[in-house]
């Protein structure tokens, strides 16, 4: 995998959490909504470009590794 595209779909669910194996490494995320904030940590391989795209349209990338994001919904 040359890029990583990372987009939640929340379905009605308050968390959701999972991990793929990929040729470069795992691949981890994890979510939370609690009291109107939307909370996902991600765990990437090193040097794997990814593109985080948030559910409140929000698209945010980052150079692998591990990252956290939070923000508000509406």
């Amino acid at each position: 995998f040359a890029e990583i595209a990372i987009a939640p779909h929340r379905c009605g669910l308050a968390h959701a959490s999972g991990e793929v194996a990929t040729p470069r490494g795992p691949v981890k995320v994890a979510w939370r909504e609690a009291g109107g904030v939307f909370r996902i940590e991600v765990e990437t391989p090193a040097a794997t470009p990814v593109t985080l795209r948030l559910p409140n349209g929000e698209e945010r990338h980052f150079g692998g590794g591990n990252y956290t994001a939070e923000v508000k919904l509406g």
